[in-house]
Formats: C-alpha cells, sequence, structure tokens
C-alpha cells in the first residue's frame, strides 16, 4: 500500500487560492462522464462527516465554486454539473498516489477542514 507523503497540517486558504490558481478551464470544456461523478462523490463522502449531497456541494463551492464560476459562468450545483477537467483535476488531488479511488490523507484533511468552515459559518447565523 502507498503512502501518502501529504501528512502537514493544511492551510486551507492557501490550498483554496492554490486551486483556484491550478484549475484551468478551456473555452472548450469536456462534460463530466458518469465515472468522474460517481468517482468524486464517493470521494467526497469517504473524507466527511456529514455525507448529505448539500454538504457535498457546499464542500465542492468552498473548495473550487469561485473558480469554476470565474471560468464557466455558472455554479456547482451537483457534482455532475462541474466541467470534466476540474472532476479530474479534484480526483488527482484527493487520490492515494497509484491507488484507485482510495481517499488520501491529504484529501481526508482538505475535505475536513472545508467542511468544518462551512458549519462555523452556518453556526454563526
Amino acid at each position: 500500500m502507498a503512502t501518502d507523503k501529504r501528512l502537514h497540517e493544511i492551510d486551507l486558504d492557501l490550498e483554496i487560492k492554490a486551486l483556484y490558481e491550478n484549475i484551468i478551464v478551456e473555452e472548450q470544456t469536456y462534460l463530466l462522464s458518469q465515472k468522474q461523478a460517481t468517482t468524486l462523490a464517493s470521494l467526497m463522502s469517504a473524507g466527511l462527516n456529514d455525507r448529505k449531497r448539500e454538504n457535498r456541494i457546499s464542500v465542492l463551492n468552498l473548495l473550487v465554486g469561485k473558480a469554476v464560476k470565474k471560468r464557466t459562468g455558472f455554479d456547482i450545483s451537483s457534482t455532475k454539473n462541474i466541467p470534466g477537467e476540474v472532476a479530474s483535476f479534484l480526483i488527482d488531488l484527493l487520490i492515494v498516489d497509484n491507488i484507485n479511488w482510495e481517499l488520501s490523507t491529504y484529501g481526508k484533511q482538505l475535505l475536513s477542514l472545508a467542511e468544518k468552515r462551512i458549519k462555523a459559518t452556518l453556526n454563526k447565523d
């Protein structure tokens, strides 16, 4: 079994900034495949305490929503309506190297921090 080399504590704001800078959606975006949508939803569910659809969408929007909106003009309302390039980027970011569809420690940290930020924001209101 491969070990995850990204075991350090992560800075969510820095990670989100890096995601925005690295997501490149070209004018001709390719559509999300069913396999990508299923894999992304599965990976996200594995990293969240609250696995409801609304929570997955909120986490996706926190992590990449602004970047997707800026580059495509639409809001993320489902794991099925993000561009294929973005899904591939997120899947590659979240999985353990060389192990198909197993969430990495880094992926768990990233999703958990995003979820905690969303829950804290909701509890403020």
